[in-house]
């Protein structure tokens, strides 16, 4: 007790606005999270300071929680020499009832919303906030919002990526390739993946886009591995247009990429693909009942091959495909038909089209009242494609190499679940 009875509290506040409460353990290396028994002391010497202070001292899932009125806007003795490193900074409104429905599972509910929005082929530079020269308004000031992570590593091809991030595990220990749509790939069965074990916790679960874990048999559909709802393609790319199949024939015949659930989708061939898998995620938020919470799984085609921007692009850029006027449809764009600086405004527009749909998505979050308790995550899987019109500058290499410019990624956390005190940062270390 003599290490922490000297500086246990500092507490800074108004009331009805958040507190941001330092539980304080001086000469601890890094940021602590406290056990429970350590919570406890800690708890008996705060109710004890808190007497004839004004203030309120709980305790919340192993966490310590002082709820004070305008009247306790007062410092204990000591701070922390360096708060960033010694300090756990836990931010809740300051209003008691509304502490209290937290503590007694009642009103809004203490578990976060969980949106994570995973872009395909993005790399370092394919962000504004890494690349002035791009345009991405939404992600910008999200991320601005929120934790940019300066050091987010991939693997250098989807699958790994995906599988590692559904599991929990290395990549190579559940997916050392690309698994090849033709062949009986997939995630082993073996595994429990991410939103089987959200659902374990209470989540109701959605997937929308790219699966790439695996289809040769109904077990290893996303429905089967804890999604409640899937709506998108299983392999590992397709047409953004057409939904065809890319990058392999069928000698079977011509599959039905867009998947409802289980069964084919009657917008297959009908639509941009990024546009229904925004259109379908904006449904989903806006029709669910957030008193239990929600995890979704938005899993983009774009920056991905083939190099096709949504179709309202070429009626200010037409003039990109001069040789090709007479075109009926822009599936199958040879973009070596393109110039250089065409190529990269058809690139940027993909990119464009990631853009505006996070901000889609932080608008249904918004209208639906659900922004303030929803962790909001970004990545991509890999870096981009150097072959054609993707950068991942000042980074060498691209998908596909294990320099840093195949697995270095741009990534950051969002949403108002994120404590205050932690928005605005940038973090180096290794994630």
């Amino acid at each position: 007790s003599s290490l922490i009875g000297s500086k246990i509290l500092s507490i800074v506040g108004k009331e009805d606005q958040t507190i941001h409460t330092r539980c304080v353990m001086p000469y601890a290396r890094h940021t602590l999270r406290l056990l429970a028994a350590t919570t406890g002391l800690l708890l008996s010497l705060a109710e004890e300071s808190c007497k004839g202070n004004d203030c309120l001292a709980f305790q919340e899932n192993g966490l310590l929680l002082i709820q004070t009125s305008a009247a306790a806007r007062t410092n204990f003795d000591g701070e922390p020499k360096n708060p960033a490193r010694h300090s756990l900074v836990m931010e809740r409104r300051s209003h008691k009832r509304s502490l209290e429905r937290r503590l007694s599972g009642q009103g809004t509910n203490p578990r976060p919303n969980i949106v994570f929005i995973l872009a395909d082929d993005l790399g370092h530079s394919g962000v504004g906030y890494n690349n002035p020269a791009l345009s991405t308004p939404n992600i910008d000031a999200l991320s601005t919002y929120g934790v940019r992570l300066d050091a987010f590593y991939g693997n250098k091809i989807c699958t790994p990526s995906r599988a590692s991030l559904l599991t929990g595990r290395y990549a190579y220990k559940v997916a050392e390739h690309n698994f090849n749509a033709l062949q009986p790939d997939g995630v082993d069965l073996a595994y429990t993946m991410l939103p089987a074990a959200l659902r374990g916790a209470g989540y109701r679960t959605h997937m929308v886009g790219k699966w790439h874990q695996g289809f040769h048999t109904a077990q290893f559909l996303p429905t089967r591995r804890g999604f409640e709802t899937f709506f998108g393609f299983l392999t590992g790319a397709t047409d953004h247009l057409s939904q065809r199949f890319h990058g392999a024939s069928c000698p079977w015949g011509e599959p039905v990429s867009l998947i409802d659930g289980e069964a084919p989708s009657a917008l297959n061939g009908t639509i941009y693909s990024d546009a229904a898998f925004t259109a379908r995620a904006v449904e989903l938020i806006s029709k669910h009942d957030f008193s239990e919470p929600f995890f979704l799984l938005v899993s983009l085609s774009n920056a991905h091959a083939p190099w096709q921007p949504p179709p309202r692009f070429w009626e200010s850029h037409g003039d990109l495909l001069s040789s090709r006027a007479n075109i009926e449809s822009y599936s199958d764009i040879d973009m070596s038909e393109v110039s250089t600086s065409g190529r990269y405004l058809v690139y940027s527009a993909m990119i464009g089209a990631i853009d505006a749909t996070v901000g889609e998505i932080v608008g249904a979050l918004t209208r639906a009242r659900a922004m303030d308790n929803t962790l909001l995550i970004f990545a991509s899987d890999n870096g981009a494609s150097v072959d054609t019109a993707g950068s991942n500058y000042p980074l060498r290499g691209g998908k596909g190499s294990n320099w840093e410019g195949g697995i270095r990624v741009p990534a950051f956390i969002s949403g108002g679940f994120l404590p205050k005190a932690a928005r605005g940062r940038t973090l180096n270390g290794l994630f």
